[in-house]
């Protein structure tokens, strides 16, 4: 299975070892990475649409991981429970999406979340401002060439401490607020 170096950089990002998500996991091609590489004991694989969510299903199926890979039917991340995974994936779709999914979260369920690994396909800028807002902080994010597109990729953390605006052009690339 050839994993684009788009998915190989969403990953290189998640911390070894937990259990992520994969919201609007499509064909469950970074959740089996994930697991066959072992950065990730256990992954929680979601889609919203009938079609992705069936192909993934019968992916991990045929991969034979469906005891490591849990497959669900659901918008955003309404199907997982606070405490299931450390961290959360959500990309391969625009950054106001991004955001209207983190927006419709459960305060409970985004509070035991470690990290989100995000990768907005279009209005990044949009996203990033919806995160400074409310309170995510980076950790760590990178640019990746995949069949010719670049892809911004961005790694982020709960900081109750973050000051909103303060070092936005500093982490962002902005200019400082």
């Amino acid at each position: 299975m050839e994993v684009p170096p788009r998915l190989k950089a969403l990953a290189r990002l998640l911390s070894p070892g937990g259990v992520v998500a994969d919201v609007g996991t499509d064909h469950a091609l970074l959740p089996i990475y994930l697991i066959r590489e072992g950065l990730a004991t256990r992954v929680i694989a979601t889609d919203v649409e009938r079609g992705p969510y069936s192909r993934a299903l019968k992916r991990v199926e045929a991969e034979g991981l469906l005891d490591r890979i849990d497959v669900r039917k659901g918008d955003g991340l309404e199907p997982l429970a606070p405490g299931e995974a450390q961290e959360v994936v959500i990309a391969g779709m625009g950054g106001e999406t991004i955001a209207a999914i983190l927006t419709r979260a459960h305060p409970s369920l985004l509070a035991t979340i470690d990290a989100l690994v995000l990768g907005p396909m279009t209005g990044a800028a949009e996203l990033r401002h919806w995160l400074d807002r409310n309170l995510y902080s980076p950790v760590a994010e990178c640019l990746v060439e995949d069949s010719g597109r670049i892809y911004e990729i961005i790694k982020v953390s709960r900081d109750l401490n973050h000051v909103q605006g303060a070092y936005l052009g500093e982490i962002w690339g902005g200019r400082p607020a």
